[in-house]
């Protein structure tokens, strides 16, 4: 074959190493500032609320659910109560009442007085009216907790709500917020969420110096082919030396291309 055929190939793979690196480990791509954008998903989902349009709420809710998943900065109460009154009224009117009850405890929990607001999305013969008043939290404390602690609600805390949903935060190492999900109930939540993210991390720039590290076999590869090519018209005395260094060339290819592929098959193809 010829050392053009290789060349290719070998951009080939490259090309194809480098967009496998930029995949996302997780959710789909986040908006450059989540919270502004899920802020303005929660005022078209209440505006469609209040117009009774239910293929409008779907489609806010499923961007506030992808925003939500986005969000790496802490949450503050406002926004919390707002994340969970808006799962709430979509829930309602996807006739899932029950979800729709746990949501509203959630508010109740976090802001015991009903507003206004409240007043007007929640009927008085609304079934979670009765609970709002009879029920007491049950919590549970979650077993595993991320370096820098769990934050629910709003509230630095490792308990979570049993009977009712909550949006739940994990901290990382450096402070930052690695993990946001609104949850229904508290076995949703995963076992070290902040992990798949630093994982995911480990991937993409094992990914990328893999592809680069192959890039460079390639290159080494090509040329000691190249090299070997030319060996028959060189002079006899320089023979040994072009075959030395062809070998050396084309060994060190395989070895930095071998290895690169090794690197991409741990990191990708092994459960961590």
């Amino acid at each position: 074959m010829s050392t053009r055929f290789y060349i290719v190939a070998v951009f080939g793979v490259l090309a194809a190493s480098v967009a496998h690196a930029e995949e996302p480990p997780g959710p789909a791509m986040c908006h450059p500032t989540p919270r502004t954008a899920l802020l303005q998903e929660l005022a078209k989902a209440r505006q469609a609320w209040d117009d009774l349009d239910g293929d409008g709420i779907d489609r806010a809710m499923a961007k506030v659910r992808a925003h939500v998943r986005c969000l790496r900065e802490p949450a503050e109460l406002e926004l919390v109560l707002d994340v969970h009154r808006a799962f709430a009224r979509h829930s309602w009117t996807t006739y899932d009442p029950q979800a729709s009850a746990r949501a509203w405890l959630a508010v109740r929990d976090l802001a015991p007085e009903w507003t206004a607001q409240d007043e007007k999305d929640v009927a008085s013969a609304h079934p979670v009216r009765e609970l709002w008043n009879a029920r007491e939290p049950w919590v549970m404390t979650l077993d595993e907790s991320p370096p820098g602690g769990w934050v629910v609600d709003g509230t630095a805390t490792d308990q979570v709500p049993m009977d009712r949903a909550f949006l739940i935060q994990a901290i990382g190492r450096r402070g930052d917020v690695v993990y946001t999900e609104w949850h229904l109930v508290a076995s949703d939540v995963p076992i070290s969420p902040w992990r798949a993210e630093r994982i995911g991390r480990l991937r993409r720039r094992g990914t990328a110096a893999s592809a680069l590290s192959f890039a460079a076999g390639g290159a080494l590869l090509a040329s000691g082919l190249a090299v070997g090519s030319r060996i028959d018209k060189v002079p006899d005395v320089d023979r040994e030396r072009y075959a030395n260094r062809a070998n050396v060339l084309t060994a060190s290819g395989v070895a930095a291309m071998g290895g690169s592929a090794l690197t991409m098959g741990v990191l990708w193809g092994v459960r961590w």
